[in-house]
């Protein structure tokens, strides 16, 4: 069924080929009486983009169609073979008739084939029309508009430049003012389109890459007089750009060294494999109308990778650093002799020419294609990984940064988040993201594809779920997804509203309006029976009484809750259903971890126990258990006398070593009753906190009776009890914090010095024999004079334990 074409796609093709001295019609004219049968194919947004005869066999349009990748090749062969067949429209092209003069009729009678290209959107639009006749293949190009044709200057410019060894350039005519018309370069057999830097034939590239090299001092060059033109102009109020990007833009621009003198070498531009075909020893080079004699080196190099990965190969930030160091060692003789330094340099130079170049042509677009967003949020991953590099940006915020930008156009809204900017978000707290479902699952997939995550652990609920993200550093990312706001089986605010009311602020990070966020911490702490934290006490004004939450009020408000739709008939059996579901998931094992302290009294034990467990439970979203010198499945020996709590009160004022007992049968006895609340303790603290997910943390351990039984009042022989170890669960990290003994004498005067040092030599030698035996499990000796030292070394082992567990 023949269709018309779209008004603003009818009045380019006539605007454009007016240009060129041909009338086109929709509809018979005066003039224009002569009917032209024709398929049109449209891109994603119903716009024509390619235009051509209506006969069989006629398929000149792939003339445009890039077939480097092996899907567009296959692609290309299916297309052209469904023109052979004549079912073109059956394949999804479209039929429409055009009517034209007589003098354009003449003028087509001389062509073999011909195909029209109508541009891609955007203020450097141009029409090509690639049309075969008795002298050749062909390309007519028609700018559109005054920037298309400044480009259209460009390109002249650059089929000017001296002979390049291996560089095939078009030769061409102006016709009039307005068209250029060039020879098809690529209409020779045996050429290839290039879909890696590493197809290039190396002399060729090499011979481009150091075409017109010249080092010059930066801020004397006219390219950075360009560069400086924009970055006065960015596009601040445009709200469609992500305030991270122009925040990184603005960043890297203040980071470039002015005075430092850079290598210039001539550039094509848009250097990208649907511009070039190469064989063994050429490159032929189409569109140079993006052309400059001098850029900062490696541009073209860069260009190809960043444009190929994200357009073509899809395949992010990730898939550039790899093809980027993969060209580096497998093209290295073709490239300027950079240092490592400079080739960064020249990276960042590179982002900064064409985020600050495209950020001002986009600006002045009513519409963005697709493809800008895909090219904006990369280049802005980027950005942020050459100020990682630098040191101006730590991993973790430039994560969180991207995260921002990445949902720049996705409805959310950030839940009780304690900063403004997102990359300031404290180590200890998570990101708390409500969204619908599908627009979670999205970020997941983008968050385990992002080139600083190591690996991503999930999980799920049936209302959200629990992402950590694994730096390369090692350094953690939470973030919840919520996508329903419930407690329980209770359903208590709506999270489509609350993400599409969020308002982003100026950073770019968009937070629940202070209506919502009231309304959520103030019912989030009443379901959970909690306080309200001070740190939230001005957001909220509680309308329970102060203390702990109000049960009637409670009762009043879990009543009302009941009544909601989402939580009434069938939808209240669901979420029922849903929250026995969540309930069954918890009770999935999940591997802990056993870790140890030992150490004289005045160690610091106590304080490093302490600081760990609220780290491991904030930063590792581990519970954590403490346990004092053993599992205590069997109470204290005195107990059975005093009680436990007599028992335990006697302990605490007696000084250690101080006991009297010096009966071998005695002794033997109390070690026999301990190391049988050890043997049997230790399955114990397995099933109820080890495979529960648990860090447990031992204050003392089973090594004070190898080394310090007397400690315990017990007299027993070191290597009875060292050879007795064998039998017990060996915890993955064991700990000896000792101090130089005058350290630890200012900390506590319970021991003397020579004991000190004694029990201290004791450790050292035990913990480098059991390492000695056992390279499965880790014997660590600290010397604790440095407490964040120790803290930092400690709990970098906990976190790496953890992350090997998942």
């Amino acid at each position: 069924m023949e269709k018309m074409l779209p008004i603003d796609d009818l009045d380019i093709l006539q605007r454009g080929l007016r240009y060129a001295g041909a009338r086109i019609a929709p509809a018979p004219t005066a003039a224009c009486t002569i009917a032209l049968a024709c398929h049109y194919r449209t891109n994603r947004n119903g716009s024509v983009r390619w235009i051509w005869p209506a006969r069989r066999g006629a398929a000149g349009y792939l003339k445009f169609y890039y077939t480097g990748s092996r899907k567009a090749a296959l692609m290309a062969t299916a297309m052209r073979t469904v023109s052979q067949l004549g079912a073109d429209t059956m394949a999804g092209a479209q039929k429409c008739t055009l009517y034209i003069d007589a003098a354009t009729a003449a003028q087509m009678d001389g062509w073999e084939d011909w195909a029209v290209f109508t541009g891609t959107i955007g203020e450097n639009r141009k029409l090509i029309v690639w049309y075969k006749d008795a002298n050749g293949s062909h390309f007519a190009k028609i700018p559109l508009s005054a920037t298309a044709i400044e480009l259209a200057g460009n390109e002249v410019a650059g089929l000017n430049m001296g002979h390049v060894p291996g560089m095939v350039k078009p030769t061409y005519k102006v016709c009039g003012t307005m068209i250029m018309v060039q020879n098809d370069i690529w209409n020779k057999d045996g050429l290839k389109s290039p879909s890696a830097v590493g197809e290039l034939p190396q002399e060729a590239l090499g011979a481009w890459l150091n075409a017109g090299a010249q080092k010059t001092t930066l801020k004397y060059t006219e390219w950075w007089q360009q560069i400086k033109h924009r970055m006065a102009n960015l596009p601040v109020n445009d709200s469609r750009f992500s305030p991270v990007l122009l925040q990184r833009l603005q960043a890297l621009y203040e980071q470039i060294w002015v005075s430092e003198k850079v290598l210039m070498t001539a550039s094509h531009g848009d250097f990208t494999p649907w511009n070039l075909k190469c064989d063994d020893s050429n490159i032929y080079a189409a569109d140079w109308e993006m052309y400059a004699a001098a850029r900062p080196a490696m541009y073209d190099l860069f260009h190809f990778v960043y444009q190929n990965n994200i357009l073509v190969e899809r395949s992010g930030y990730m898939g550039i650093r790899h093809a980027i160091e993969t060209a580096r060692t497998q093209q290295a003789s073709a490239m300027p002799q950079l240092t490592g330094r400079e080739m960064v340099f020249a990276e960042k130079l590179y982002l900064l020419d064409i985020v600050s170049y495209y950020a001002e042509r986009y600006a002045r677009q009513p519409q963005w294609h697709e493809q800008a967003h895909w090219l904006l949020h990369t280049w802005t991953e980027a950005m942020g990984d050459m100020l990682v590099r630098s040191e101006d940006a730590t991993l973790r915020g430039c994560l969180l940064q991207d995260i921002a930008d990445h949902l720049h156009e996705t409805p959310y809204a950030a839940l009780k988040l304690p900063v403004a900017k997102i990359e300031e978000l404290p180590a200890g707290s998570d990101l708390d993201l409500c969204m619908s479902n599908a627009d979670a699952e999205t970020l997941l997939v983008w968050l385990q594809q992002h080139h600083a995550v190591q690996q991503v652990r999930v999980k799920r609920f049936s209302f959200m779920f629990r992402a950590t993200a694994v730096l390369a550093n090692n350094s953690l990312v939470h973030i919840d997804c919520i996508w329903q706001i419930k407690r329980k089986e209770l359903v208590y605010m709506d999270a489509a509203t609350v993400a599409a009311q969020a308002q982003a602020n100026k950073y770019g990070v968009k937070t629940a309006t202070a209506a919502h966020e009231a309304r959520y911490i103030e019912l989030f702490y009443l379901l959970n029976h909690a306080d309200i934290p001070q740190k939230y006490k001005g957001v909220v004004v509680p309308t329970h009484n102060s203390g702990k939450a109000d049960e009637a009020h409670r009762s009043e408000v879990v009543n009302s809750l009941k009544k909601a739709p989402a939580n009434k008939g069938l939808s209240g059996l669901r979420q029922k259903l849903n929250y026995m579901v969540d309930t069954l998931r918890q009770m999935v094992p999940v591997k802990g971890q056993v870790v140890t302290f030992s150490g004289v009294d005045g160690a610091g034990k106590s304080t490093v126990i302490d600081a760990l467990r609220t780290r491991i439970e904030k930063e590792l979203r581990s519970p954590v258990v403490v346990l004092r010198h053993r599992p205590s499945i069997l109470p204290i020996l005195s107990a059975w006398r005093y009680g436990k709590a007599g028992a335990e009160q006697r302990s605490v004022s007696k000084l250690p070593r101080t006991g009297t007992n010096g009966s071998g049968w005695s002794s033997g006895l109390r070690f026999a009753y301990y190391y049988t609340d050890y043997l049997l303790g230790q399955f114990y603290v397995q099933a109820r906190y080890v495979w529960r997910g648990y860090t447990v943390l031992y204050d003392r351990y089973y090594f004070d009776f190898i080394n310090d039984a007397r400690r315990s009042n017990i007299e027993v022989p070191q290597h009875i009890s060292k050879w007795l170890y064998r039998f017990l669960v060996k915890p993955q990290h064991n700990y000896f914090l000792f101090a130089p003994a005058a350290t630890i004498l200012q900390r506590k005067q319970e021991l003397d010095a020579q004991t000190i040092e004694d029990l201290t030599n004791r450790y050292l030698s035990l913990f480098a024999d059991l390492q000695k035996a056992d390279n499965q499990h880790a014997y660590h000796a600290i010397c604790n004079t440095e407490l964040p030292a120790t803290l930092n070394k400690i709990f970098d082992h906990i976190k790496n334990e953890t992350i090997c567990a998942a």
